[in-house]
């Protein structure tokens, strides 16, 4: 039997991992989450445990197939090859992009603990492991607070909204969508032989059930971070779409975009027309 990698768990969650850091986990819980609005495909919570403390992630797009074709199961041990720690709800999870050898199992092993206390999810004891959490999937997500530093703007009538679906790299810059932003990753920096800087991300939801990942970089991050706050509702122009790279994004979208100081972004009312995006953790 492979050993679990000992306080695996608590580096991923505070961020110490070494480079190559490949460690072995548990599959302690899963979850199949249908999107709030309907549109896209299901996305599977995972619950990971190093034997002694666990932690709730989503398994990216397009591992999907491995919950759907059963080669992910309760209780299987795997090796976690490539993931991205994310905010979510003020909660921090892995975001699973690749998953290396799988090795079945049967048995829990250890007796872990939720690595975030009271505040993650409750997970079954280990002789009803396969039994899913509570929370029911038509629940109404709770309201997040929206914090922004300006009011909510009228929008320019004459100003056309775009779909988050329609978006494309052909179809110019000329577009505005109204979004609400479901996740936001904390700020990273990088170093290179080029240069240093930082950037972030955000994931968008419009009301047609569209999602794209946003990504600030260097004094985009200093100009929008703080006000694009979980929960809250946006304009958002002057961005550039790009062909995203699927292994860095659970987001079910082929494209991406970036923006920089020259966007526009501003607060919009919230109208309750963009549903609230919940895993249900």
């Amino acid at each position: 039997m492979v050993n679990l990698t000992p306080n695996a768990v608590s580096m991923l969650y505070n961020n110490q991992t070494p480079d190559g850091f490949e460690p072995w986990l548990q599959i302690i819980d899963t979850k199949k989450i249908k999107p709030a609005s309907g549109a896209g495909g299901d996305r599977y919570r995972i619950v990971l445990s190093d034997g002694t403390s666990y932690i709730s992630g989503m398994l990216a797009t397009q591992l999907a197939p491995m919950m759907e074709n059963e080669s992910l199961k309760t209780n299987y041990v795997l090796q976690l090859k490539d993931f991205l720690r994310n905010e979510v709800q003020g909660r921090r999870i892995l975001i699973v992009l690749s998953i290396g050898d799988i090795v079945p199992a049967f048995d829990r092993i250890g007796s872990p603990i939720n690595i975030e206390g009271a505040k993650g999810p409750s997970i079954p004891p280990a002789a009803a492991a396969n039994v899913p959490s509570a929370a029911a999937l038509g629940a109404r997500p709770t309201t997040l607070a929206q914090t922004v530093y300006q009011q909510p703007q009228a929008h320019d009538p004459n100003v056309r909204i775009s779909d988050i679906q329609s978006l494309n790299p052909y179809a110019g810059g000329r577009w505005t969508i109204k979004a609400r932003v479901t996740t936001r990753a904390p700020i990273k920096n990088w170093s290179n032989a080029r240069g240093s800087g930082k950037l972030f991300s955000v994931d968008l939801l419009d009301a047609k059930g569209g999602e794209i990942r946003a990504t600030f970089f260097k004094d985009g991050v200093d100009k929008f971070y703080e006000m694009l706050r979980p929960g809250g509702v946006f304009y958002f122009s002057g961005g550039k779409v790009k062909m995203a790279n699927r292994r860095f994004s659970s987001v079910d979208n082929d494209y991406e975009v970036t923006f920089d100081t020259h966007s526009e972004i501003s607060p919009a009312p919230e109208d309750g027309q963009i549903s609230q995006m919940q895993y249900f953790f």
